[in-house]
């Protein structure tokens, strides 16, 4: 029996070590092939600031439970790699910082008993989508891609609070269509689709799942070329709307409690200013 289970043993870790091996050699077949196809691909650069002001706000049973409010300033910076004149991976990077108010309500108290300002709060993202251009749908290109964002609070600034941290994995799906001028300026009015794959929030230990939220952007860009740069300016409106949370239950003097993020929306409207090159 001990000799059946050591041979039984070994041929699982062959057979996973095999897996593994396939796994990794598989992986450096993937990396080797997007450094040929990147090396292959015209490169682009795009840097840039953004300003914009941001309100995010909770509700429970359809009634206002919380709302932040906060100017947001940020760093912009993306890469394109154009594969063809059809087809290209746009890679952009963003990260802001501002100070909030936030609006809420003492326990017992109505909504808008408590109100606290500067409150440190800063967020990033990261995207990366293929675009594909569409010569018989009139110079449209259609994107489909991932995205990361990542919310710091820093609520625990005041007696009560606690540091709320969000990261959201989604989907994303866009269309876009450049319009040429005489005069040397491009305009690009764009539209994107955001799914929620998955999400968390972190209230200091505590952490809820969400898995149901959908967002939208919508941004114009207004682009000049002059010799090698392209200068840039876009006003933006990005949004997000996630459902309430996974409920986490606790026991406390006898008694269980439910916890759980409230149904929440996004919104920030501003404009960014780059340049191409």
């Amino acid at each position: 029996m001990a000799k059946f289970y050591l041979q039984y043993q070994l041929k699982q870790s062959f057979i996973l070590g095999m897996h593994e091996m396939k796994k990794r050699i598989l992986l450096a077949g993937a990396l080797f092939t997007a450094c040929g196809a990147a090396t292959a691909a015209e490169i682009s650069y795009q840097l840039g600031v953004e300003a914009y002001h941001e309100t995010y706000k909770e509700t429970v049973d359809g009634a206002a439970f919380m709302k932040e409010e906060a100017p947001m300033l940020g760093l912009t910076g993306g890469v394109n790699f154009r594969f063809s004149p059809l087809d290209e991976v746009q890679v952009d990077g963003r990260y802001a910082r501002g100070q909030s108010k936030y609006t809420g309500a003492y326990q017992g108290q109505p909504y808008g008993s408590l109100v606290n300002e500067d409150i440190d709060r800063l967020s990033w993202e990261l995207s990366a989508t293929y675009k594909r251009y569409v010569p018989e749908w009139d110079g449209v290109k259609l994107g489909l891609g991932l995205g990361h964002r990542y919310l710091e609070d820093q609520l625990d600034k005041y007696p009560g609070g606690y540091r709320r941290k969000n990261t959201l994995n989604y989907v994303t799906m866009g269309i876009e269509r450049p319009t040429q001028f005489a005069n040397g300026w491009t305009m690009t009015p764009a539209f994107r689709y955001k799914v929620l794959l998955d999400g968390e929030q972190k209230s200091d230990s505590q952490v809820n799942d969400q898995t149901n939220g959908i967002g939208y952007d919508l941004a114009i860009d207004f682009a000049k070329r002059n010799g090698k740069l392209e200068w840039v300016i876009s006003p933006y409106l990005r949004t997000w709307h996630i459902k309430k949370s996974d409920s986490v239950y606790y026991l406390d003097s006898g008694l269980v409690y439910e916890s759980y993020e409230p149904d929440n929306k996004t919104r920030e409207l501003g404009v960014g200013l780059f340049v191409r090159f």
